[in-house]
């Protein structure tokens, strides 16, 4: 069996050939394509999966992962996540677990104290996130409640969309604080609809919106994903940084607002003991008042025609 300069397994037994589980004639693209689309990925990644298949099912029809080794580092954790995929619709899991141990393989990425070094070496100023928001909103007027709410939510561009355009059509309908809005609670619930909000890897739980801005939200028009951010977006050069807008939010409200409170906010379900039996936002009788005063600030830094005149507990706002 070939394999990589410099390469060596993790395993000594590696010089025979295995013999391949399945040749080329047994996979069922289309269904592997169907496969893919069943598990709800969002933008396009289960066609980005499926052509990372494409490009290496060989790999796992040969059982030879020597070429995986010799990958861009960066790259290797996609395209294990692609053989795993077709792995599992064709029913040999085990033996791609097994070919990762055998050629030292791991799903792991860049290391998070790697992350954290990048994040702590920035010398962003953090307005220079709002500022961007509000270079956004002067770009496309038409999105500007959009920026908002996303500004002070903090959820990802994929779910701010579904939940703005989920505001929008609830509230047409004159629905939205019996489906989606919980008075009482103060925050938007998400987790009433768990096919477009909890993901495998990705979710959203609860998000804190005054009742001012889901009354602008009512009047807006629905947002595309793509024409926001191919025609809008790109074609005026404008970069993507909601990624950041996200970032600078968690760390913005630390002020007002738990680490737990803000796991929870960013859909972060931990598996802390604490996290995952015993924490309940609804018991936290100030959260909708602390999140208040958390939204105001960031409203005003992105230039926002939204005045809380009053937070949530009747307390003026300075």
């Amino acid at each position: 069996m070939a394999g990589g300069e410099g390469f060596e397994p993790s395993t000594p037994n590696l010089g025979a050939p295995k013999q391949a589980y399945f040749s080329e004639k047994d996979v069922n693209w289309a269904g592997f394509r169907q496969f893919l689309k069943d598990q709800k990925y969002r933008g396009g990644h289960d066609s980005y999966l499926f052509n990372l298949a494409l490009s290496y099912h060989h790999c796992l029809l040969d059982v030879d992962y020597s070429e995986i080794a010799k990958i861009q580092k960066s790259q290797v954790k996609n395209v294990l996540c692609a053989l795993a995929a077709l792995s599992k619709f064709l029913g040999c899991y085990s033996r791609h677990k097994q070919l990762l141990k055998d050629y030292g393989l791991k799903w792991k990425g860049r290391s998070s104290d790697d992350i954290i070094i990048d994040r702590l070496s920035r010398s962003d100023d953090p307005n220079d996130v709002f500022q961007w928001i509000c270079d956004v909103k002067e770009a496309c007027p038409d999105y500007s409640v959009f920026m908002d709410f996303i500004a002070i939510t903090g959820l990802r561009l994929t779910e701010a969309i579904n939940s703005f355009n989920l505001i929008i059509s609830l509230t047409k309908e004159g629905s939205l604080t019996q489906k989606y809005f919980n008075v009482d609670f103060g925050f938007l619930e998400h987790f009433r609809f768990k096919e477009t909000f909890i993901r495998s890897c990705k979710k959203a739980f609860v998000s804190y919106v005054p009742l001012e801005m889901l009354e602008l939200i009512g009047k807006q028009k629905s947002v595309s994903f793509n024409h926001f951010k191919n025609k809008e977006l790109e074609k005026k050069h404008i970069p993507q940084r909601f990624s950041d807008v996200r970032e600078n939010q968690a760390s913005f409200v630390t002020r007002w607002l738990t680490p737990a409170e803000i796991d929870l906010i960013h859909g972060r379900a931990t598996k802390s003991v604490f996290m995952a039996n015993y924490f309940n936002p609804k018991l936290v009788a100030d959260l909708k008042n602390r999140a208040s005063q958390a939204a105001q600030p960031i409203l005003v830094k992105v230039n926002s025609e939204l005045i809380l005149k009053e937070n949530a507990g009747g307390e003026k706002i300075d």
